[in-house]
């Protein structure tokens, strides 16, 4: 009995999980979101050798991070680290307006926030590489 109830308990907190993979419109972001991680590995390849790496890494991605095998991703790691309860809390977050907007938004908050990250990096060259040889040295 209690595998029964235990078996039932997961299958509805894996339909919370795809639910909010829905709610979240992710699918429909992932071509973007992969643009935006291939835009932030690319950015820091000399400009020469920028079109090959960023072909060669499109060639994997296309072959190993399918809609697919990321969704089933999604789905465990929200299993992994909210409750049931709480992902349906988020899920009905997502269908109001301000979530709607924060989807739609999501991708250019990524990417912005990439962006910071590599201009403090570009700032601060030698005081990144003086660390860097820090370390290595």
């Amino acid at each position: 009995m209690f595998l029964a109830s235990h078996a039932q308990q997961k299958s509805s907190h894996y339909r919370a999980a795809e639910e909010l993979v829905t709610a979240m419109k992710l699918q429909a972001n992932f071509k973007s979101t992969i643009d935006a991680a291939v835009s932030a590995q690319t950015a820091a390849i000399p400009e020469m050798q920028r079109q090959k790496f960023t072909a060669a890494m499109r060639e994997f991605l296309e072959k190993y991070a399918t809609w697919e095998k990321m969704k089933q991703a999604y789905v465990d790691i929200y299993m992994e680290e909210f409750t049931e309860g709480e992902l349906k809390d988020i899920s009905r977050f997502y269908q109001t307006p301000s979530g709607r907007k924060f989807i739609d938004k999501a991708t250019i908050l990524s990417s912005r926030s990439i962006q910071v990250g590599q201009k403090l990096v570009k700032d601060h060259p030698k005081e990144m590489q003086a660390i860097i040889a820090k370390y290595f040295n």
